[in-house]
């Protein structure tokens, strides 16, 4: 897995590339998955160049704003 980039609360963002089955049980398509235990994140790799890195890292940016 390739690193996206780090979030702002200290999270590792990883791809997971295609062909490759995500870490995280249930982990579906267009999500982030999060480990919080080992403060990492999981986007699929095809949605990273769809969509961007810098939009993946600001949704992943998010997370912890949205859970406080």
């Amino acid at each position: 897995m390739n690193i996206v980039g780090h979030t702002k609360s200290g999270y590792t963002v990883l791809a997971i590339p295609a062909g490759t089955e995500s870490p995280m049980t249930g982990h579906k398509g267009g999500e982030i998955a999060v480990d919080d235990i080992n403060k990492t994140m999981y986007a699929w790799e095809l949605f990273v160049i769809t969509y961007g890195t810098d939009s993946i890292m600001r949704a992943a940016d998010s997370y912890k704003e949205v859970t406080k």
